[in-house]
């Protein structure tokens, strides 16, 4: 597997290749049985706080997140079902808002013998299917199609130039009509080919925009990470991380 970078397409894709959303960012070799975070966005009507509490299975893998508004209700719940422990293949979500009646959906996730998510369907609490995502993979193992609802919206490809590494993917509209390419640099080492910078436990620390400042725990895992715009050094968000470990 590698890395992209500067592409809409690669946003897309590296959600449903990578499984980086249910592993949470911390040390491998580390298992952490708890987190809970605080998040809070700076803007023009001050800081806005969100709460979070993560459980980890036993591979630090994401069992369940619990998150809090101010006025400490819960506004989101789910829970990952792995196989093996590893292995996402089913994730169930609650979403409430005050205005709107409580979400419930259920994904499920399809994956080829290299582990790869092929398909993802979204189930509401009646059991209909909301929305369909389907990618497929050349034999490096690389996405090479990504399509949303059967190409409803449209469908993006990509090819491979892997000696000069890059990857060119092509936005195409509903009738199959190309209406964007771009190309994006990638990486065989995984390592993202781009201006940000990254510090010794990968975490990334600058672009051309933005930058972060961080503060570790003694086993290496950041316990405070701050978002500043570059333009004015304008801080824009911290988040604090309280990690129970387990019993090594």
């Amino acid at each position: 597997m590698i890395a992209y970078t500067n592409s809409v397409y690669s946003q897309n894709i590296l959600r449903y290749t990578r499984d980086k959303d249910f592993t949470i960012e911390t040390l491998p070799n580390v298992p952490v049985a708890k987190m809970e975070t605080e998040t809070f966005f700076y803007n023009s009507n001050g800081a806005e706080k969100i709460k979070s509490t993560y459980i980890f299975n036993k591979h630090n893998r994401v069992i369940s997140e619990s998150r809090h508004n101010e006025t400490r209700e819960q506004t989101f719940f789910f829970e990952n079902k792995y196989l093996n422990d590893t292995v996402l293949m089913e994730r169930k979500m609650e979403v409430k808002h005050p205005l709107l009646p409580l979400k419930v959906e259920t994904i499920y996730y399809t994956r080829d013998s290299k582990g790869n998510i092929t398909k993802q369907i979204t189930l509401n609490n009646l059991g209909e299917c909301t929305w369909q995502i389907d990618i497929a993979y050349n034999e490096q193992g690389d996405p090479i199609l990504y399509m949303e609802n059967d190409g409803k919206f449209g469908f993006t490809k990509a090819e491979y130039d892997y000696t000069n590494d890059l990857v060119i993917s092509t936005e195409y509209d509903q009738q199959g009509t190309a209406v964007k390419t771009e190309k994006g640099y990638i990486s065989k080492n995984g390592k993202i080919s781009d201006d940000n910078v990254y510090d010794t436990y990968g975490n990334f620390l600058s672009s051309s925009t933005v930058f972060y400042e961080y503060k570790y725990d003694k086993y290496g895992n950041w316990i405070s990470a701050t978002r500043f715009q570059k333009k004015g050094k304008e801080k824009k968000s911290l988040e604090k991380r309280k990690i129970t470990y387990s019993k090594i």
